[in-house]
């Protein structure tokens, strides 16, 4: 016997039978734990602790936990032992061999076993569950957004980057209202909002509010919220981008705006734009102009009363024309001081400023600048003064960062903005180059192309990246203006703008969508969205492609009907009126699928109903198969039903075969006392047969329960079957031809022959019932080999390897497919009330599970049916017989001394009654302890313990141990209908173990008293 088996042998001597197949292929670790040492075991806690069982029970199991958590697991377990802690789970490390330290899930229950305190539990392999967690914990923690969670109207969850962001601590936040920290002006919006969100209302989910920090600060965000459950409620998912500088450069902006427009309605003079013709004919011009010329913008626009070359001085016009043609033509500005002639005849000198505009063809097609009045020179001092004043207040006040450098990249002035973005103050900025601002490696490229763009006379802007005094990066929007002196460019104006947090903002919403797309490919369910009115996947992930087995391609051809099975199409198109009619449909509902290759699944489908950009209805729909799921609740429910049954079954085992052999007992006594002649003879034997059918039906129960006494013997098949078929063939009838098939050289299993005999036997009359006009009946044997593939492909409850089949056929009626599941229940028949007991089916199912086998069935209404059955393939030559031991007949003397212990009373009367007829001397007791104390008390010598198995307060098997504690000589044999595995191992007596099953009569209990008694000497 191996570690394995010791290890249940150990477990099922307490209590109630463990299933062993259940408990070894569990997928948690399921242990038994005793005396500071496992006694067993399953193979799942050993691969959990990556260590066979053999060396995990010779192992101080304290030692297979991190250090660090060794002290709190041997606490509980001393506690849970004690009854002082309450049953709960809890996690801890363990030290695995080849795979170092993981986390697992312990759940232990307080039993009793040899009558002391153990631990029975089960334990779970949580690290891949403990890496995951904490990924995300670390995402959320680190987002560049603030995250929180909203219910019932407070902060349930903030993430730190909401800290940061308002200054609270975290208990502040999740203890108060949220909208106490939302501006005043925006609290109805906010909460108007969240209550649509909550009740599942379709709105823009990103929407602009104001928040107010620790220091009442004002701080713009902008929220995407999601409905989502929290712990089981609605709740809402809000994710708070800081958009306050955006915000206030959104505003500054349209100051600047505002104030260039008033500037420019303000200047002594006009701005203007107009076509390069002959007539140069005026595009636009501002309110300027009626000042200037005498005109209004509306008599100049289109030359309805004048043309800008008209207004020009006859003698200036020509070298005006020239110098402008040259210039716009040379791609670069010109600025000349000609004369015009007002409206009223007045003439007056003015300065024209300007730059030829291009059109997407490379051609001059317009040029636009400025016009200003020049007339006489303290005019022109004043207005330069003014237009100095202008100058500084937008250079010194500029927000933006500005610099004034020299044709060689020198900085001559820079503005406070620059100051504080670049860190330079106002005379170390004069010391240096621009180059030094411009971030390698594109520092060369990248100068050398700014300064020949700005020096050429054009303006220019870009974004880039620029290096403050510290050597850190800023990115920054950049704005380049030629300086002007004469026809010269002599500097350059420079405008530096901060973009670093819109670029931050734009590349962690381009890194957003990264995540998202990359999650939805990585979850292990389909996702997909379908448009409602067409019924067209519009797109899905990498999960739903696996499930149906189509491509990514091939799915945006279907619709949803083309993978929907038959029996879900009613489904489908009752869900698909409801909305389009705009009516609410449950959100998770199971549907059938058949895949690519024609198999059908069972699929959990999560819905919502969205919209498009145009009001379409459109779904969102998270996909799970369920297949597997759906098929091991129905066999986990199936096991319970059969479990409760055989609990049944060996529950009234013991009291009616108690009972039965009182019967059978008594008859026998009553028969010897009368003459066959006798009328009472008749009637106590048809006594006695009603009460062998009656021990009969039990046997069939313990049998389909697997609580019955077996004798397994290795055995060839083909031998019980070719002795059995004489018998099998009285059995079917002369209307059925049996015909076999037996494998030639078959290998041997280990098990009860009068067993397989009944399996035979029970499918040979269920055929015959399903041929009543005839047929055949053909049994077959073969050696097989079950590999992982198939157990897993046929769902098989057996370990892959060596094994013997049985195969029964008939050509009979068949069964239908609900007849088939339920084929194996105990008390199920589809023949008349009286005919069966529904019992045959379900004993063939018990022998086989008893015997470590697996049965199978295949039945179609008219097309017969076939079972079979694989045993586990033993090796080894079968054992001889040995002929039959000469027993004494009923009556045969004896003198020995009987101990009997019995607690009915009846039944105790009954075989003492018996024994002393047959010459035995009896001593009797009802209770284990009284036994003991008559052992201890008895002068003579006690030849035979004869001990019901069980008793109350002490089963039979610890009696017998006791006793020969102080009497090893005594022999025992052992009584019951039910023997609970107090003396057998999954219904197998061990070697040395003695037994006589009840209901058994006066007859049979002399001669195996006798057989016992006379055993090795």
């Amino acid at each position: 016997m191996d570690t394995e088996d010791r290890g249940f042998r150990g477990i099922l001597g307490e209590g109630e039978v463990l299933f062993r197949t259940l408990v070894e292929n569990a997928l948690a670790g399921v242990y038994l734990f005793q005396g500071g040492r496992m006694i067993y075991v399953n193979p799942t806690l050993e691969e959990i602790v990556g260590r066979p069982a053999e060396e995990i029970y010779h192992l101080d199991i304290f030692d297979l936990i991190h250090p660090e958590d060794r002290e709190m697991v041997r606490q509980r377990a001393r506690q849970r032992l004690e009854g002082k802690a309450p049953r709960e789970a809890y996690t801890f490390r363990i030290l695995h061999p080849r795979k170092g330290v993981r986390w697992v899930l312990l759940m232990a229950e307080r039993v009793f076993y040899g009558g002391k305190p153990a631990l029975l539990g089960n334990m779970i392999d949580l690290t891949e569950q403990k890496e995951a967690e904490e990924k995300y914990r670390l995402l959320v923690e680190h987002a560049n957004e603030a995250i929180v969670v909203a219910q019932d109207g407070m902060l349930k969850f903030v993430n730190p980057k909401a800290v940061s962001m308002l200054g609270f601590t975290e208990q502040e936040l999740t203890s108060r209202p949220f909208v106490e920290f939302i501006h005043p002006d925006d609290r109805q919006t906010v909460a108007q909002n969240y209550q649509r969100r909550l009740s599942g209302e379709d709105f823009p989910s990103v929407y602009a509010f104001r928040l107010i920090d620790r220091d009442g600060n004002i701080v713009w965000v902008e929220i995407r919220a999601v409905r989502i459950l929290w712990e089981g409620r609605p709740a809402t998912l809000n994710l708070f981008t800081d958009i306050t500088e955006r915000v206030r450069t959104e505003e500054a902006l349209r100051e600047r705006e505002r104030f260039l427009g008033t500037l420019m309605s303000n200047l002594p003079g006009m701005v203007y734009r107009c076509r390069n013709d002959r007539n140069w004919t005026m595009e636009f011009a501002s309110e300027g102009c009626l000042e200037l010329t005498g005109y209004t913008s509306e008599d100049l626009i289109g030359n309805r009363k004048a043309a800008l070359a008209d207004l020009i001085h006859p003698e200036d016009r020509a070298w005006v024309w020239n110098e402008v043609q040259e210039a716009i033509h040379g791609k670069r500005p010109f600025d000349l001081v000609c004369r015009i002639r007002r409206a009223d005849g007045e003439e007056k000198w003015v300065g024209v400023r300007g730059r030829g505009v291009l059109s997407e063809a490379g051609q001059v097609e317009a040029f636009e600048g400025f016009i200003s009045d020049v007339s006489n020179l303290k005019r022109s001092l004043e207005e330069t003064e003014r237009s100095k004043a202008l100058f500084e207040g937008l250079f010194w006040g500029s927000p933006d960062a500005i610099a004034i450098l020299d044709r060689h990249g020198r900085i001559l002035q820079v503005n406070p903005a620059f100051e504080e973005l670049f860190q330079y103050g106002q005379e170390e900025a004069q010391e240096v180059f621009i180059w030094d601002l411009i971030a390698p490696p594109d520092r060369r490229a990248e100068g050398q192309e700014n300064h020949r763009t700005v020096l050429s006379g054009c303006a220019l802007k870009r974004d880039s990246v620029r290096k403050k005094k510290d050597g850190s990066l800023v990115e920054v929007s950049l704005t380049g203006y030629p300086i002007r002196v004469g026809d010269e460019v002599q500097g350059i104006y420079a405008i530096y703008r901060d973009i670093t947090a819109q670029k931050q903002a734009e590349r962690a919403l381009r890194e957003s969508e990264r995540r998202y797309r990359q999650l939805m490919e990585d979850v292990p369910v389909g996702i997909y969205d379908v448009d409602v009115n067409t019924m067209r996947l519009l797109r899905g992930n990498r999960a739903l492609c696996e499930i149906t087995g189509y491509s990514k391609e091939e799915l945006l051809e279907l619709r949803v009907q083309d993978f929907v099975a038959e029996e879900s199409m009613g489904l489908l198109k009752e869900r698909r009126q409801k909305i389009l009619a705009g009516e609410q449909v449950p959100e998770i509902v199971d549907f059938v699928i058949r895949t690519k290759d024609g198999q059908k699944r069972l699929v959990r489908i999560h819905s919502r109903v969205t919209h498009d950009e145009h009001g379409g209805p459109k779904v969102k729909v998270v996909l799970e198969d369920v297949t597997e799921q759906k098929r091991l609740e129905a066999q986990f429910l199936q096991a319970q039903k059969m479990e409760a049954v055989g609990r049944l079954a060996g529950g009234v085992a013991h009291d009616i075969n108690n009972a039965l052999t009182g019967v059978l007992g008594y008859a026998d006594l009553i028969l010897t006392s009368l003459r066959r002649e006798d009328p009472l003879y008749t009637h106590v034997e048809e006594i006695k047969k009603a009460a062998r059918r009656a021990s009969s039906t039990i046997q069939q129960l313990l049998t389909f329960s697997r609580r019955q006494i077996i004798h397994p013997t290795l055995l060839n098949l083909n031998r019980v079957i070719c002795d059995l078929i004489p018998m099998l063939s009285r059995l079917i009838g002369e209307d059925i031809r049996l015909e076999t098939f037996l494998a030639s050289e078959l290998g041997t299993v280990k098990a009860d022959k009068g067993q397989i005999e009944q399996i035979l036997m029970n499918l040979a009359v269920n055929s015959r019932d399903a041929m009543p006009d005839g047929g055949t009946l053909t049994i077959e044997t073969a050696d097989v080999e079950l590999d992982k593939g198939y157990v897993r492909a046929h769902g098989v409850d057996l370990e892959p390897g060596s094994y013997v089949m049985l195969t029964v056929s008939d050509t009979g009626i068949g069964m239908d497919e609900e007849t088939r599941k339920r084929v194996f229940e105990p008390f199920f028949t589809t023949k008349a009330v009286g005919e069966g007991t529904g019992l045959g089916l379900s004993t063939v199912y018990g022998i086989v599970k008893q015997s470590r086998g697996y049965i199978w069935v295949y039945s179609e209404p008219g097309k017969g049916t076939t079972f079979k059955i694989y045993l586990p393939r033993a090796g080894g030559k079968t054992e001889e017989e040995a002929e039959p031991q000469k027993v004494p007949a009923w009556g045969s003397a004896g003198n020995e001394t009987i101990l009997v212990v019995e607690d009915e009373e009846p039944l105790l009367a009954l075989v003492k009654a018996s024994l002393e007829r047959a010459g035995y001397r009896v001593l009797t007791a009802t209770a284990p302890q009284a036994a003991l104390g008559i052992a201890q008390l008895h002068s003579g010598s006690i030849h035979l313990l004869l001990t019901d198995v069980v008793l109350p307060g002490m089963n039979g098997r610890l009696l017998a141990e006791g006793i020969r504690m102080s009497r090893p000589e005594t022999k025992v044999l052992y009584m019951s209908g039910y023997t609970e595995n107090a003396i057998s191992h999954h219904g197998i007596l061990d070697p040395e173990v003695e037994f006589l099953a009840k209901p058994f009569t006066p007859e049979e209990l002399a001669q195996k008293v006798r057989e016992v008694l006379d055993k090795d000497q």
